[in-house]
């Protein structure tokens, strides 16, 4: 398509990426792919701003998953994922739920996708 030169109804295909719902398209997908997944710098520093506080885990859980996954499920759920891009997302939410401290329980033990409720809570 980036190569047509005829017209499609009258309209112009334009050369830059196109930004819609969040996300951008382009012809060329390498582009694309840098511009959607460019997220994790803005997502590291809005985590570091929260991570002043003096929050519970489950308040970091909370913070995780309203700020930083909410952010990348749409954009992951529409395109290809990059490769590692989902390990260097998990660095960063663990990095900030755990404080950059050495975890205090398994990653296995609260990975199940970091529950409504807190992992760390006791069942009544």
């Amino acid at each position: 398509m980036s190569q047509r030169k005829d017209s499609i109804l009258n309209l112009k295909l334009s050369d830059e990426p196109v930004y819609t719902l969040g996300v951008y398209f382009s012809h060329d997908g390498e582009l694309a792919t840098k511009r959607n997944f460019a997220k994790l710098p803005k997502l590291k520093k809005i985590l570091n701003i929260w991570l002043s506080r003096d929050i519970s885990i489950c308040g970091r859980v909370n913070i995780v998953k309203t700020l930083a996954i909410s952010k990348l499920t749409f954009i992951c759920s529409a395109l290809d994922t990059p490769k590692g891009f989902t390990d260097e997302v998990n660095n960063i939410i663990f990095d900030y739920i755990w404080k950059y401290k050495n975890p205090k329980l398994k990653t296995m033990t609260i990975e199940g996708g970091l529950k409504s409720e807190c992992p760390l809570r006791p069942s009544k």
